[in-house]
Order: structure tokens, then sequence, then C-alpha cells
């Protein structure tokens, strides 16, 4: 691999070159479900980005897992480490900022809510899975173990409600073939069981104190007990205060006064977990204020404001769930034919996987994702 400098910088173009190929006419197909009236275009192209660097995490350590069987980082990839985690604890407040406020209406029909998450998460879950286990029949050892022969397969089939994936076709950790991302959808599922019984004693009045009382709670009470959960816990009552401080307060803000700080807020929060637990309840608070930052109008290094960012936000999460499948494949190709010493063509190659990554998500979003949402939403209109 290069030297961590260079490696950085790679990632940096990696990332930056879909974002100017998406701004092409030809990917203006995916525009139809980004023109929504009140939508925050901030958030919509930091999607993208979180979903990226979700896949920068997991290069080295999917090249690292073909090589020698091993889950674990080259030394010196410190910031690979970080921006994973922290894309992952930046989603979680933007799905409590997106759903937290329904729980103060008395109008929310909450199994119309549901009915769309599984509409959601559902169909690319069974995509993902299914990649995996193809995967898992070409390189696994089938006269070892079989899929039909695991009683507990039925978990790969469970949209995302556990975290248990079940090696198949005797390949060991199958769940790391799409870069083992399906453990964090059990506990978005949390969130969304938890909204129904929260919305029972939650009102516009009382919203803000309930949860500052599950940020007390979090923070006194439960931080020694699981604190990967616990931690992801206060992640969603960021995004939730996030929500209730802007549709309570009204903001002046100088939109590049507010993109110098949430730049600056995104290199502190770097600077301060990138050689520690970057999961943590001290890091929510500071991600918090980032995300903050964004959701009134920061634009951290003006990376949000272009077409092609917000075309990619509203295929990340196919490219969240396939980008680990890419990356596996690439790997595989490039040890099959002795190509990893070649390192400049090696990140060439790399750089093209994970374009292929992007443009795969976009032919799956538009052919197949956004009509399961449609589905969803004809299912929900006959809910009353």
């Amino acid at each position: 691999m290069l030297d961590n400098n260079y490696h950085i910088l790679w990632m940096i173009v990696a990332v930056a070159l879909p974002v100017f190929i998406f701004n092409f006419k030809c990917f203006s197909f995916l525009d139809g479900d980004v023109k929504h009236v009140g939508r925050n275009y901030n958030i919509d192209a930091l999607r993208y980005f979180l979903a990226a660097f979700v896949a920068m995490h997991h290069f080295s350590l999917t090249i690292n897992f073909i090589k020698s069987g091993l889950w674990l980082y080259p030394s010196g990839h410190d910031l690979d480490a970080f921006i994973g985690n922290f894309a992952v604890c930046i989603f979680f407040m933007i799905s409590a900022y997106l759903f937290w406020g329904r729980c103060s209406n008395d109008d929310t029909n909450w199994f119309k809510v549901l009915i769309g998450r599984l509409f959601r998460i559902g169909p690319m879950f069974l995509v993902s899975a299914i990649l995996c286990w193809l995967l898992a029949y070409k390189f696994g050892v089938r006269n070892e173990t079989t899929f039909f022969s695991e009683r507990s397969t039925y978990h790969w089939f469970d949209m995302g409600l556990t975290d248990i994936r079940p090696d198949i076709f005797g390949f060991k950790d199958t769940r790391l073939l799409n870069a083992g991302v399906m453990w964090t959808l059990p506990y978005e599922w949390m969130f969304y069981f938890s909204l129904p019984a929260l919305s029972l004693f939650v009102n516009k009045k009382n919203s803000i104190a309930v949860i500052f009382a599950v940020i007390f709670i979090t923070f006194y009470f439960l931080k020694d007990i699981d604190k990967l959960s616990v931690a992801l816990l206060a992640m969603f009552a960021m995004g939730a205060l996030t929500y209730e401080l802007k549709s309570k307060i009204k903001f002046e803000v100088h939109k590049i006064k507010m993109s110098m700080i949430s730049s600056l807020l995104l290199v502190i929060s770097g600077f301060l977990f990138i050689k520690q637990d970057s999961i943590s309840l001290e890091a929510s608070l500071v991600y918090a204020c980032f995300f903050f930052s964004v959701c009134i109008g920061g634009n951290p290094f003006l990376a949000l404001g272009t077409k092609g960012a917000r075309r990619l936000g509203e295929i990340s999460f196919s490219l969240y769930l396939l980008h680990g499948v890419v990356w596996y494949l690439f790997g595989r190709f490039m040890l099959k034919f002795d190509m990893t010493g070649h390192v400049f063509l090696y990140y060439i190659l790399a750089s093209l996987a994970f374009l292929i990554s992007c443009l795969l998500s976009a032919f799956t979003y538009h052919f197949f994702e956004a009509k399961m949402i449609s589905i969803g939403r004809k299912v929900q209109s006959r809910i009353f």
C-alpha cells in the first residue's frame, strides 16, 4: 500500500471523483427524489460522504481480510478507522433528526411508519444478503457446510432485525463479505420500535425535557453497562435534540461563517478521537455540534453544495450495503493476478472499484430500491 499520507490523499480523490461524475446530466434520473419541498439538501449530500467514509473505512480491512483472514487495519491507518465510526454516528443522528418529530405529532400512524421503514430497509438488505450468499458459494468449502444445513440461516432474511449472520457454504466470517455493515441495522430498528412507546408520553411541550432526561440517564447511569450501545443511544438523542433546537429556535446564520465553523468542527472531531474511542459518549457531544452546524446551513469544506453530492446522497443506502461486496471482488481480482505489488495501478483500480460501487448503487436505487419505496407508500396509503 501507499505511504499513509498518500493513502489519505487517494481517499480524498476517490471520494471526490463520483461527485464530479454524478454532476453530469446523464445522472439527472436521480433528481426525481431529490427535489422535495422542505428537504435539507445539506443532509442529503452529507449522507453520500458518510457512506463513502464507511467504504474507505472498509477498504484496508477487506484487503487484509482476503490476504490473512484477519479483520484488522495495517499499522498507521488511524484515519481509516475514525472516519467509518464517525460516519455511523452521524447516520444515527440523521435517523433521529428525521423521525423524532413524529413522537409529538398526534396524527402519526406508527404502523404506517414501520411499514415504510420495512420497504426502505428490507429490499436492499436482501440484495446485499443474496450477494453474500453467492460469494460464499463461490469461494466457500461447500462440502463442509451448506446453506440448507444451517437452521439459523433464516437470520439472513430478517431485514436487519438482528445481527446474527451465520457462516454459510463453509465460508468463515460470511458476514464480512459485505464488510459486515449489517451490524448497524438492529440499532436502527430498535430506535424505530422505541418511537411508538415514547410517543405515549411525549408532546410538543415536554419533548426537549424527555431528550435531556435520556441524555442524563445515558451519561450518568448507563455509561458502564454496554459502552457501544449506550454511545449509540447518545447519538440518537443528540440527533433528536438537534431537531428540537432547529424547529423551536429561529437561527439567522451567515452561511460562509457557518461553513467555516462546520469545517473546523469536523477537523476537531478527527483531532480529538482519531486515536481514541471514536464511538463514545464524549464523542457524541462533539459530533452533535458538527451535525447541528450542518443542519442550520453549514457546508463543511463546501463539499455539500453540488448536485452530484445530492444525487449520490439519494443512493447512499445502496452504497452502504453494496460497497463491501465490490471491495471483496476487487481484492480477489488483485490477488489472483498478483497485482498488489503494482502500487500505482492498484490505487487506480481501487478508485475505479469505488466508482463502480457508486454506479451499481445508482442502478439498484433507480430500478429497485426507489420502486420498492414507492410500493411501500402504496401499501401505507391503504392503511387507515
